[in-house]
């Protein structure tokens, strides 16, 4: 079985975002077992958790649902709209 894909999103206290693919998750113990305000993500990255707000994860699979209920959101609301309209 294919591993899942795992996409981290850091929200900064200057309120950017930056996020992160990951073919596993990984990072997810390395967030947890960090006994340092920093972690290492990749050779060019390295995240200080002291800027840090907000880590949220999400799976492939999670990602591609919620993509999925909101396209179909938007055709029943597209479909509402004609409907109105005509």
């Amino acid at each position: 079985m294919k591993e899942e894909k795992y996409y981290y999103k850091f929200t900064y206290v200057d309120g950017t975002t930056e996020e992160f693919e990951q073919d596993d998750n990984e990072l997810t113990s390395k967030i947890k077992d960090s006994k340092s305000n920093r972690i290492v993500i990749n050779k060019h990255v390295l995240i200080n958790f002291n800027n840090v707000i907000k880590v949220t994860t999400e799976t492939k699979s999670e990602r591609e649902e919620k993509e999925r209920i909101t396209e179909e959101k938007l055709k029943v609301d597209a479909e509402a709209i004609n409907k109105i309209r005509f």
